[in-house]
């Protein structure tokens, strides 16, 4: 995320929690060398047993060192998680930094990490690997008409309580006298 839209959330007396990617190697080769000396500000372990997994996550939180609180705005804490188990059968080690505004002990920011990645799993995975948003292709007002209709879709199944988003699909597809109900009507579970 660019320093000026970390500004203007700042400005806009918000807080942030972003996970750092790639293209921010200072930030997180910072939060591996805190992570190294082993100065945190708390640590939080939890392990996970549900969804046919076995899932431990560890979170440590560090102060943002001052040089890089005079770079980014509202920047407070650096914050590394580490993801380790068994998927599917297949074990499976992750590490990820954060930086936040917020200075919060490390297991609000476990569940506040946790939280993001439930949207990430039922929003964004959804529209990008069902609907093949991330491949459309540009131009014109298409790409955003269709992202409409896709959240538009993901709504009404979610909202008439169908186990998963294709299976709402299928029963809605040639339904335009369903899906016309639920527009001047409003929702109601399916029988």
């Amino acid at each position: 995320m660019p320093k000026k839209t970390v500004q203007h959330i700042t400005e806009q007396q918000q807080h942030y929690l972003i996970g750092l990617k790639a293209n921010q190697p200072t930030l997180y080769r910072t939060v591996q060398r805190l992570r190294k000396r082993g100065n945190c500000l708390s640590q939080a372990h939890q392990v996970d047993l549900t969804h046919n997994r076995q899932v431990q996550r560890q979170v440590s939180v560090y102060a943002a060192p001052m040089q890089l609180k005079r770079q980014w705005a509202g920047l407070e804490c650096l914050i590394w998680v580490e993801r380790s188990g068994v998927r599917e059968g297949k074990p499976f080690h992750e590490q990820s930094g954060y930086i936040s505004s917020l200075c919060l002990s490390a297991e609000r920011f476990l569940t506040q990490i946790q939280q993001h990645w439930g949207i990430e799993n039922r929003l964004h995975w959804v529209r990008d690997v069902l609907f093949e948003e991330d491949s459309a292709r540009p131009g014109g007002n298409a790409p955003i008409t269709w992202a409409i209709l896709n959240c538009f879709v993901i709504s009404i199944v979610r909202q008439l309580a169908y186990r998963t988003i294709p299976q709402g699909i299928r029963a809605l597809t040639n339904q335009l006298h369903k899906v016309y109900s639920i527009l001047t009507h409003g929702f109601s579970p399916p029988k």
